[in-house]
């Protein structure tokens, strides 16, 4: 499976692990999100972490949702109110995960999110 995570740092590096270790294969790191390599490598999970996203989150899941209408789009994010999480949604997020939640929940969550192809981590809604 191809997987592109949008970050930078020791926590892309972390996503990249989790990523691996939820059976989703080795990930691409980019620190922004880029249309012209989300177009070319086609990946079927793109993971953005909002604390390395500079930027308008809810554009770039729109824009990536676009170029890769088929991937499982998961944002990784500290725990936001009801109306940012609805809004993830609304812009093309298939899963929003908890960077407060385990190695272990977030990879079940990236699984549920590909598999179901809709998830929200009960630790994301505040």
């Amino acid at each position: 499976m191809s997987c592109i995570v949008v970050g930078s740092g020791d926590g892309a590096q972390v996503l990249r692990e989790i990523v691996a270790d939820a059976g989703f294969g080795t990930a691409a790191v980019i620190d922004r999100v880029d249309m012209a390599r989300l177009g070319a490598s086609s990946p079927e999970l793109v993971v953005i972490d909002t604390d390395r996203f500079e930027g308008d989150v809810f554009e770039a899941i729109r824009m990536t949702r676009f170029v890769v209408p088929d991937a499982t789009i998961a944002v990784y994010t500290p725990p936001r109110d009801r109306s940012w999480v609805a809004a993830c949604h609304r812009a093309g997020a298939n899963c929003l995960v908890s960077k407060h939640s385990p190695p272990q929940r977030v990879a079940e969550a990236l699984r549920r999110g590909a598999d179901d192809g809709c998830y929200t981590d009960p630790a994301v809604r505040r």
